[in-house]
């Protein structure tokens, strides 16, 4: 038989690993090999706005034989997930759209880099780096889009880390964005949970309640939830606050209830002696006690922190109180929605009423305390903002444009007090001498609602049909 020297097996091997595209080293003429268009990419947005035109980037063969399709891969620098590239073709040159998404991006600079991978390339992979700079609106309204559509959001709290919390009521989730803008999300465990009002708890930890799974839940700043089941099915969970005692308080609408949580978990409840009273707002007193709203039961109602529940009528029957604040006064404040008056409790149970100017169910909806030592509150159908002093004296200022519907309202870190114009689709302004002034929303028919301070020296919002979290600079 007749042997083949070594060096002619081993140039056979050579030669079949070249006929197949896959060349270990890429040294030979005969090898593909990747040659991308670009070096790098820029892209730029602002936040709220619409996400920046994809860009390509061809990929070609800079060599011999055939350059398989490719395939991608992304490596952040920072931010994850606002990054697609997508390879195309059925020969070289190939094409990559790369796009990106800024929908929970906040403002800054984010980075990655897209390798480009082809088997049969002797120089695979190929990487380009991709920027993405996202600033600020121009105008004193920023919005920040929510990632998951319909989300619903309803409470928004500033919360011990120094970010913005937020409950998607219709998305099931506990939302956080911090004050550059950037969104997290995080689902609650049950579905359908439907979280209403969210607060800080005296743990570090944010608590909300659940309409829908008739439970309190609990959000830490880390992002982890747990669920502690009401013992009453039902009860519709809608406000809550932390206690002097250390505790998270709630109320039952449907329920009638009030509740108390331990930060272990423990939940307590407390009957209203009115039965269906329809419980809502709950504030803590000056007293140590806890108050809150009877809508159906007609009642302001205070607890206290051992449970004992003592209830006080309105002196006007079928008044439907609607929100409670605690005053300067040391007095707790509250408004009656069908009967147009701003009532006063004294924590000894003494209750006066003060009637709106503007009568025909101006509906008074939201009310706060102010830095000038007075009350303000919004007349929803009567289009105007209510101030109170603590001695009763009513003063109202009527709203530029008509029919804007006022409803939230919070006092401001510049001290002046901002408002919800629900139907105007405005945020809007007064100082304590009365001056009205209104911003516009950029989202058309966005539906604002839950409006209070940041830490940052803005003041927040929700955007309820837009589906954004905003912010105003004062």
């Amino acid at each position: 038989m007749t042997r083949r020297p070594w060096f002619a097996c081993a140039t056979g091997v050579l030669a079949l690993s070249l006929a197949c595209g896959g060349g270990g080293g890429g040294s030979s003429s005969n090898a593909a090999a990747i040659q991308v268009s670009a070096t790098s990419i820029a892209f730029a947005a602002t936040v709220g706005g619409s996400n920046p035109s994809s860009q390509a980037v061809t990929v070609s063969n800079s060599g011999g034989g055939t350059l398989s399709s490719p395939t991608t891969s992304i490596s952040y620098g920072s931010g994850s997930g606002w990054l697609a590239a997508t390879a195309a073709g059925t020969s070289a040159p190939y094409m990559v759209t790369v796009q990106a998404d800024i929908i929970g991006l906040g403002v800054g600079s984010y980075s990655a880099m897209v390798s480009v991978a082809c088997s049969s390339a002797g120089n695979s992979p190929q990487s380009f780096l991709v920027t993405l700079d996202v600033s600020a609106p121009a105008g004193p309204i920023a919005e920040y889009p929510i990632p998951t559509s319909g989300a619903g959001p309803s409470g928004i709290q500033a919360g011990p880390d120094g970010n913005m919390w937020f409950t998607e009521h219709d998305g099931g989730k506990i939302g956080r964005i911090t004050t550059t803008g950037a969104i997290t999300e995080y689902a609650t465990p049950t579905s359908e949970s439907y979280p209403l009002a969210i607060s800080n708890g005296p743990d570090g930890s944010l608590w909300f309640t659940e309409q829908g799974g008739d439970r309190i839940g609990r959000v830490t700043t880390g992002g982890a939830i747990t669920e502690f089941p009401i013992p009453t099915a039902m009860c519709n969970p809608s406000s809550i606050r932390a206690g002097p005692d250390g505790n998270l308080w709630f109320s039952e609408y449907f329920g009638g209830k009030i509740g108390r949580i331990t930060t272990g978990g423990t939940i307590t409840e407390y009957p209203t002696p009115a039965g269906d009273s329809d419980p809502t707002d709950i504030v803590v007193g000056p007293d140590g006690n806890l108050w809150f709203i009877e809508f159906s039961g007609n009642n302001i109602g205070r607890i206290t922190t051992g449970g004992t529940i003592t209830e006080y009528p309105t002196p006007t029957s079928l008044s439907a109180p609607y929100a409670i604040t605690v005053g300067p006064d040391g007095n707790l404040w509250f408004l009656e929605w069908h009967a147009d008056k701003v009532g006063r409790i004294t924590t000894g149970g003494t209750i006066t009423e003060f009637s709106v100017p503007t009568s025909a169910s101006d509906n008074p909806t939201g009310i706060a305390a102010g830095t000038d030592g007075n009350l303000w509150f919004t007349e929803s159908s009567a289009n105007k903002i209510g101030r109170i002093t603590t001695s009763g004296t009513i003063t109202e200022f009527s709203i530029p444009t008509s029919g804007s519907e006022p409803t939230g309202i919070a006092a401001g870190p510049d001290g002046n007090v901002w408002f919800i114009e629900s139907s105007g689709n405005q945020i809007g302004r007064i100082t304590s001498s009365g001056t009205v002034t209104e911003f516009p929303i950029p989202s058309g028919s966005s539906e604002p609602a839950s409006i209070t301070a940041g830490p940052d020296g803005n003041v927040w919002f929700v955007e309820q049909a837009a589906n954004k979290i905003a912010r105003i600079t004062p």
